[in-house]
Formats: structure tokens, sequence, C-alpha cells
């Protein structure tokens, strides 16, 4: 699972998806203290700062395969290019991937 925004609703769906039987979630983000506060909480297995290695950052955490599951509406082109295939891409909200 790959939660693009660390906001308000990327921690609670990480939270969410992790109680549906999510195995591992890794989140990104700009912001720091959202960061921190979703690896603190082990909300996110992994965080990463945004920036432009996260596609190649995901595949080697999840050993070349990419993410089944991304979600939240920021980074469209980041979650798409980091998804296994065949993957799952809700454009409108995380709750759907789940």
């Amino acid at each position: 699972m790959l939660i693009t925004d660390l906001g308000p609703a990327g921690p609670a769906s990480g939270a969410l998806c992790r109680k549906l039987g999510a195995s591992r979630i890794i989140g990104i983000d700009v912001v720091e203290e959202r960061m921190k506060f979703a690896k603190e909480l082990g909300l996110c297995d992994d965080v990463l700062a945004s920036g432009p290695d996260n596609v190649a950052t995901v595949k080697e955490l999840t050993g070349g395969h990419g993410v089944e599951r991304a979600g939240l509406r920021e980074g469209l082109s980041a979650r798409s290019s980091g998804l296994r295939h065949p993957g799952h891409f809700p454009v409108e909200r995380i709750f759907a991937a789940c």
C-alpha cells in the first residue's frame, strides 16, 4: 500500500488499511512532522520524503515489484509508475483500495 499524502486523511487511511490486513504500508509526504507522526504511530512501515527518486525507492522497498494499491489524490504520476502490474489505482480516495 502506498499513501502519497500523510495529511489528516493519510494516517487515517493507513490505520484503516492496517486494520483490514495491509502487510506493508509506505507513506510519502513533504512535511517532516507528518512523516514523523506516521512512523511513530506505526501507521506506515516506511516513510519517504517526496522527491524524484520515490518510484525507484518504492520499487526497491518492494523487491522490484512496486505496490498493489496506491491512494490519495496527490502524486498521480508517481503512484501509477510505482504500481505493480496489474495494480489498483483509485483516483478518488484510498478507502476504495483497502
